[in-house]
């Protein structure tokens, strides 16, 4: 008998290749535990009538109780001592089939939908090369916890409890300094995306830095470079203590943070900066902070 486990997804099997199916099981979960992939389903089957495995015609119907065989371990069992070798499907599967079962075992273990769902098939187009299930079931996991918090809302609702980690950032900002205060947000937005990107952590905003310069003079670019850097600081501890804490790997995180963003830096950072929009209760308060989010990124 052999246990297979890889992160959620596990399956025993017996030496004869019997499985004893679990309120909960899939075919696709089985495949998960023993490849690392959600699409091997073809190597399962059930006892005929006439005393040998046939393959399970149904793959989105099997019951908890009964007994359902892995076909390369049943064989090597039959024949004493056989190496096993993965079943071959009746026709090779397509890179699109792949993913359609892919996509399809996600959205139904953590009910994806809507912009859920669209997310989703970004981020397996992100990793399609070299995807394994565990990374993908990572990152639906995430949004599907992102999106219980903000309940059936809006995208950009939905987006911002995804992001909530990176958001907690500004609790280091100086709240009683306006400006001050969204200088440091721009910073955790523009980190970030460098950050889900892999790219060197930016510095202070050019195009900002020299607006303040023609207002407020050099002086004052002190305790705005302050801002960013504590702020750029706090969120890249923050991220990385995130994935520490939820045991997750890095790349996950990062994936589902591309996207949100539709694997866009531009787009990711945009929907960063609206996400603090409800920091900021007065109309006057909002209106400047749009002032932040109109120059772009990286500028």
């Amino acid at each position: 008998m052999k246990d297979y486990r890889r992160g959620k997804y596990q399956v025993h099997i017996e030496d004869n290749g019997a499985i004893k199916v679990r309120p909960g099981d899939w075919l696709s979960k089985y495949s998960a535990a023993i490849h690392n992939n959600f699409f091997s389903i073809h190597e399962f089957g059930r006892m005929g009538r006439s005393g040998q495995i046939e393959p399970v015609k149904n793959p989105n119907l099997i019951y908890a109780g009964e007994t359902l065989y892995h076909i390369p371990t049943h064989n090597a069992f039959v024949a004493k001592g056989g190496i096993p070798k993965p079943a071959a499907p009746s026709q090779p599967m397509s890179e699109a089939e792949k993913e359609r079962r892919t996509i399809e075992h996600l959205q139904g273990e953590f009910h994806l939908q809507g912009q859920h769902l669209h997310w989703l098939h970004t981020a397996h187009k992100i990793i399609e090369v070299g995807s394994t299930a565990t990374e993908l079931a990572e990152i639906a996991g995430l949004i599907a916890e992102g999106g219980a918090a903000a309940g059936a809302a809006t995208v950009l609702q939905v987006a911002s409890a995804v992001l909530l980690p990176i958001y907690s950032a500004v609790e280091i900002l100086n709240a009683n300094e306006i400006g001050t205060r969204m200088f440091g947000m721009q910073a955790v937005a523009y980190t970030t995306t460098a950050w889900a990107f892999g790219d060197p952590t930016p510095g202070p905003s050019p195009t900002m830095m020299g607006r303040f310069k023609g207002q407020y003079g050099e002086p004052a670019l002190a305790g705005y470079r302050q801002a960013w850097e504590n702020s750029s600081r706090a969120t890249t501890k923050n991220l990385e203590e995130f994935v520490a804490k939820k045991r997750m790997q890095k790349k996950s995180y990062q994936v589902l943070l591309r996207a949100v963003g539709d694997d866009n830096r531009k787009a990711l950072c945009l929907r960063l900066l609206k996400g603090f929009e409800e920091e900021f209760r007065e109309g006057s308060q909002r209106d400047f902070w749009k002032f932040y989010y109109d120059v772009g990124y990286p500028s």
